[in-house]
C-alpha cells in the first residue's frame, strides 16, 4: 500500500469522485474522466490502495461556480482551483490542463 502522504509531484493514479447527481455534474465527471485518460495520468474506476489522489468537487459561493480539488489519501489538498459553470467540456479541459501543469511544475522543482 502506498503512503497516504503523496505529494502533488508524485500523483500518477487519480480517482474522480461523484460530483453530484444533476445533469451538469454527471456530465462534468464523465468528461473529466475522458480528458484525464488523454493525459499522462491514470484514471482509476474506484478508490484503491494504489490510488494516489482523488479529484473532488465542492459547490462554490454561488451556483455558477465550482471548486475542484485534488486530495491525497490523507485528505491533504494537493491542488485546488475554482471554475465558472459554463460548459462541462470546457471546465474539464481547463481542470486537466491546469492540474497536469501544476504536477509537472512541482516535478521540475524537486531535485
Amino acid at each position: 500500500i502506498r503512503s497516504p502522504e503523496v505529494s502533488l509531484s508524485s500523483v500518477k493514479r487519480v480517482f474522480v469522485e461523484s460530483l453530484g447527481e444533476d445533469e451538469f455534474n454527471r456530465s462534468l465527471r464523465e468528461t473529466l474522466i475522458v480528458k484525464l485518460r488523454q493525459s499522462p495520468l491514470t484514471v482509476e474506476d474506484q478508490t484503491l490502495p494504489t490510488t494516489d489522489a482523488v479529484l473532488q468537487a465542492k459547490p462554490g459561493a454561488n451556483k455558477r461556480q465550482v471548486t475542484l480539488r485534488l486530495v491525497n489519501r490523507a485528505g491533504d489538498i494537493l491542488w485546488q482551483a475554482n471554475f465558472k459553470q459554463h460548459n462541462a467540456g470546457q471546465i474539464a479541459e481547463q481542470v486537466v490542463e491546469k492540474m497536469v501543469e501544476a504536477i509537472e511544475a512541482e516535478k521540475r522543482k524537486r531535485p
